[in-house]
């Protein structure tokens, strides 16, 4: 092997080295940092901490261009068997693009807001909600079987009209931070807690709840209220 070739392959080593190290680095948004399509798209995140505190990351999220589009404190636990996710604290943010989330993620003032890493999940998506200000929100969240189709919850949506209940939200989400890995949200907002409370409690809800529970590999449901 001649010198110039050498040099070729140990320049393409060094290359490859660097990108599987920014790909590690970069962790669950590599994929979206590599798609230029979506990085040039608007992205919406969901900022769910089980401490109760998301001060800091509002904070640094409304200086680097980000808007904070609503913000909730856990009323109630719906689903009662996935208390490892009863999160305390809700805020929903919206970036102009992608791109300018992942300017943040990357930051070195995002990885100060790290305090503890389990306490805190962000789920992002492309998808935009429809918020209603000072609502309360039911988010729904599921992982999907094995080869399973998602059936939207739309059961949910069907006994929640009684209720006045309106669909604010319905995506597929990347999970960014977190200890579980899930795949799509499904937010049900009512004009308040009385009302969203209410619908949970009614039989046809629960009845659909315990089969939604036992139709997806794992889902739990947080009612949340605006301050």
């Amino acid at each position: 092997m001649n010198r110039s070739l050498s040099l070729f392959v140990a320049f393409v080593a060094v290359l490859i080295a660097v990108l599987i190290g920014v790909l590690l680095w970069l962790g669950p948004v590599a994929d979206l940092a590599m798609d230029g399509d979506r990085r040039g798209a608007p992205y919406y995140v969901v900022a769910l901490d089980k401490t109760g505190d998301l001060d800091a990351l509002d904070a640094l999220v409304q200086e680097q261009a980000g808007e904070i589009l609503y913000r909730g404190a856990l009323d109630h636990v719906l689903d009662g068997l996935v208390r490892r996710d009863e999160w305390r604290a809700l805020s929903v943010y919206g970036f102009a693009t992608a791109g300018d989330f992942l300017k943040l993620y990357t930051s070195e003032a995002f990885r100060g807001t790290r305090s503890n890493g389990e306490s805190r999940m962000l789920l992002g998506t492309g998808s935009a909600p429809d918020i209603e200000p000072g609502s309360a929100w039911v988010l729904w969240l599921a992982t999907l079987r094995e080869d399973q189709i998602l059936e939207a919850h739309s059961a949910l949506l069907t006994t929640s009209q009684r209720y006045g209940g309106t669909s604010a939200w319905h995506a597929d989400v990347d999970t960014i931070e977190g200890d579980a890995q899930w795949q799509t949200l499904r937010v049900v907002s009512f004009t308040d807690v009385r009302r969203a409370f209410s619908w949970h409690e009614d039989l046809y809800t629960q009845t659909e709840v315990a089969l939604m529970s036992a139709r997806y590999a794992d889902s739990a449901g947080l009612l949340f209220a605006a301050p």
